[in-house]
């Protein structure tokens, strides 16, 4: 009886003995810090508590409460006996009830950084600041500077009717490289001088299986290309201008947005626009791109009926080329047939009005 006893004191303390070590046994994260090409910190081991709240000074001096688990008291955590970096600048904005990393000193560099901290955890880029998004065990944390995503352009500076491409890419922030980006839509903007943070659309088109995009401007100017579903931000500057007789590049901005617009109606002469617009004519009576084509007889709609390049471009539309394959295209072909007095439901062999209502097509 008494051995029995014993035997089962012993297996208590063995089990109690395990659990306590299995209960005090550290959960921890991964971290990683880059800037640009400088790996700063790789793979660091940063133990979580298991549950509470951490008082965090902004530079201001100011002390603000945040989450033990929460990705900031975490990099503060890391920051504290770290040589290879030093949170320099730590902002509170009262209005959200959140912090601002703003910046970050890297050592290797002897350089600080501002204003373009990302992180992610597991792959995945959060929507709230780094004190609002906690982690569990085993979590891998990215700490990079710069942007998530860019376009990049074939040329800077092209003619207008010259085809240039567009290229979506995302950041792989863990071999600093740039990879395609797909699922999403390439636009030409302009800015809006009514409001900066909404640019006004030119042109769109959803990137092939490549993440690239291909554009053609019929008007000379300054423009802004980007990702729509991104807001166009941040965005990359593109100069369109005219061929000048040697067939190089003339740039040739567009007027200014802050003039008055009535002084730019009064300097526009419609002949000679009609005249230029006789020069881009091709021999089938087309512009050459279904949307030069169309913006073209919108334009040309104006003009008296029976004047030579309004008949041939009439000509070209009566065959129903192909508008393209956005509902968009059907939609601006509609318009271009009506402004030359063609019925766009019954005019022509296709019934682009059946088409828009019903999107037999798109």
């Amino acid at each position: 009886m008494r051995m029995k006893f014993k035997f089962l004191l012993s297996v208590c303390a063995l089990v109690f003995g395990l659990g306590v070590a299995h209960s005090v046994q550290a959960a921890t994260v991964s971290f990683s810090i880059r800037s640009q090409d400088t790996l700063a910190v790789q793979n660091a081991t940063v133990e979580i508590p298991l549950t509470g709240s951490v008082t965090i000074t902004d530079s201001d001096g100011t002390d603000h409460t945040a989450s033990n688990q929460s990705v900031l008291a975490l990099l503060v955590s890391l920051d504290e006996p770290s040589e290879a970096f030093h949170i320099s600048n730590l902002q509170y904005f009262s209005s959200f009830g959140s912090f601002y990393v703003k910046c970050i000193t890297v050592t290797a560099v002897s350089r600080e950084f501002c204003d373009n901290w990302q992180y992610a955890v597991n792959g995945n880029i959060p929507s709230v600041g780094m004190d609002q998004q906690t982690v569990l065990a085993g979590d891998t944390v990215w700490i990079f500077f710069g942007d998530n995503y860019r376009v990049r352009l074939s040329s800077q500076g092209v003619n207008t009717g010259e085809e240039f491409s567009v290229q979506a890419e995302s950041y792989q922030y863990v071999s600093n490289t740039w990879a395609s980006r797909i699922g999403v839509t390439a636009g030409v903007t302009r800015e809006n001088p009514s409001d900066p943070f909404s640019p006004i659309e030119v042109l769109t088109s959803p990137v092939d299986e490549q993440g690239s995009a291909t554009f053609q401007l019929a008007s000379p100017g300054e423009y802004l290309v980007g990702v729509k579903e991104d807001f166009y931000f941040p965005t990359t500057q593109l100069s369109v201008g005219t061929p000048n007789t040697s067939g190089g590049f003339h740039s040739a901005p567009i007027p200014a947005q802050s003039a008055p617009f009535q002084s730019i109606v009064a300097q526009f002469d419609v002949q000679k626009a009609v005249r230029f617009l006789e020069s881009q004519q091709k021999t089938d009576g087309s512009f050459g791109a279904p949307l030069f084509s169309d913006w073209a007889a919108v334009a040309l709609g104006a003009q008296q009926e029976g004047t030579a390049i309004r008949e041939k471009l009439k000509q070209y539309l009566l065959l129903a080329p192909s508008p393209g394959t956005l509902l968009t295209d059907a939609e601006r072909r509609s318009m271009a047939l009506m402004s030359l007095g063609i019925n766009p439901g019954n005019g022509t062999s296709v019934d682009y009005i059946k088409e828009i209502l019903d999107g037999s097509r798109f």
